[in-house]
């Protein structure tokens, strides 16, 4: 699968530099998303990163992915790290923020407001260990500190019967609005729904 992206400024900034990325103890040496960098010191056997989704704007770029280490751990399944500095060096966040009970499974996406720089993540998580859904973060930049928002669930269903899976996510840089896509299975049959929100992901509207 390709790297996302949405509203790069300099289209060449946000990818290439991301080879450079630098490696370390623990979890910034695992950031082999995509051919960030190559696992070193702290990863474990058998976890890999891929699927990866990334948003620029200015000079801020925002990337997360399926981390295989919650594989081995039974943490989260999804890491993120980020660069303030049009792509040139970056720094692993770690683990996307969450709620008490959260555990973030799969699909990551990032977009951004491209007026207001407004960066949003948005993947499947495990509300509680019954229970699965789409969860979605706000994030924004000010100089070299990325600040987060309290993750809010899109839509939650019983892991016994429903599934969400496959979401992807836009930011109405006209408007404001966010706009999810996800798809839902249950019993069998599978379609695909669309929910709204008009709060910067604080509320969302009816499944559509």
């Amino acid at each position: 699968r390709t790297l996302r992206r949405t509203a790069v400024d300099h289209p060449l900034a946000a990818f290439a530099p991301l080879a450079r990325l630098a490696t370390g103890a623990g979890r910034g040496a695992r950031m082999a998303a995509g051919g960030l960098a190559g696992a070193g010191t702290g990863a474990l056997s058998g976890a890999g990163q891929a699927e990866e989704g990334i948003a620029s704007w200015s000079s801020y770029v925002l990337v997360a992915w399926n981390d295989g280490q919650g594989l081995v751990t039974g943490g989260d399944k999804m890491g993120y790290g980020y660069s303030t500095d049009g792509g040139a060096t970056y720094v692993d966040g770690g683990d996307i923020p969450k709620l008490a009970g959260w555990r973030w499974i799969t699909d990551p996406v990032v977009t951004v407001n491209e007026k207001t720089g407004e960066f949003y993540f948005c993947g499947v998580v495990n509300p509680s260990v019954s229970t699965n859904g789409i969860g979605v973060v706000r994030a924004t930049f000010s100089g070299s500190v990325i600040s987060w928002d309290t993750p809010r669930l899109v839509v939650s269903f019983n892991s016994a019967t429903d599934l969400a899976d496959k979401p992807w996510m836009v930011a109405d840089s006209a408007s404001g609005h966010l706009y999810v896509t996800y798809t839902h299975f249950v019993a069998g049959v599978d379609s695909i729904l669309f929910r709204r929100s008009i709060d910067k992901g604080a509320t969302w509207g009816p499944m559509m």
